[in-house]
């Protein structure tokens, strides 16, 4: 299949949940911005909103723009290294339920 857009991009998830503004500062965060974190940041974080509703969203600048495209009727393919864990997973099957060529 020949495509009209490749994206080449670093596959993101984004991890959406409410809380409190107490707790956005209580972990020194910036509403409504975005931080990147290592693994034990990440396990922190999430211990602390265990019980709170999460919506898992596949994300990433080229990746969004892809996806876009792909909306739009265009042919997209995109590549980008993604973890063989859950998240890898979700973000694989995301791409591919949008019609975006993913490996």
């Amino acid at each position: 299949m020949n495509h009209h857009v490749m994206g080449i991009g670093n596959a993101l998830v984004d991890i959406e949940i409410r809380v409190a503004e107490d707790f956005i500062n209580e972990l020194a965060l910036t509403k409504g911005g975005m931080t990147l974190t290592t693994p034990e940041e990440q396990t922190k974080i999430l211990d602390k909103v265990s019980g709170h509703a999460q919506k898992i969203v596949s994300g990433g600048s080229a990746a969004n723009t892809i996806h876009g495209i792909s909306a739009l009727g265009g042919k997209t393919y995109y590549l980008g290294r993604v973890a063989d864990d859950a998240y890898g997973t979700h973000y694989t099957e995301d791409m591919k339920s949008c019609g975006v060529g993913f490996p």
